[in-house]
């Protein structure tokens, strides 16, 4: 009986939308360490030979010394800020979409794809709009 009652509570908690995939949680510790400017913890979610890249191919940086130091200068600054605005998940892919709040004023939006294989980031790819943002006032 307690058997059937625990096996029954682990299909319930694995089957509820609430169950985060691993690439879900990789990122969520990611966005994490941003929000906390953990820079150490940031760079420990990306495989050693990752790459992070814009979408247009325009600027590539393989390997995790290069998004080192891509991502120094946002920890050193503290910003940008950023707010999830929506996300999505495909099996090892995990898409966010962030808005950058400052001051009064909110640009939106960036989309970053993860690519995540055994418990890493092995790819980030990067994509811009150019949309001005609501007045958060």
């Amino acid at each position: 009986m307690i058997r059937s009652i625990v096996l029954g509570l682990v299909l319930l908690l694995t089957s509820s939308p609430a169950y985060a995939t691993e690439a879900e949680d990789v990122v969520a510790r990611l966005y994490d360490a941003y929000s906390k400017w953990d820079f150490d913890a940031f760079m420990a979610e990306f495989a050693d030979n990752a790459v992070a890249r814009t979408a247009d191919g325009s600027q590539v940086h393989r390997g995790k010394r290069a998004i080192r130091e891509i991502y120094r200068t946002n920890f050193r600054q503290r910003w940008p800020v950023v707010r999830i605005v929506s996300t999505e998940t495909n099996g090892n892919r995990v898409t966010y979409r962030e808005a950058y709040p400052r001051d009064d004023r909110e640009t939106c939006c960036s989309t970053t794809e993860f690519v995540v294989e055994d418990g890493k980031i092995v790819e980030l790819i990067l994509s811009f709009e150019n949309e001005a943002g609501a007045n958060n006032g």
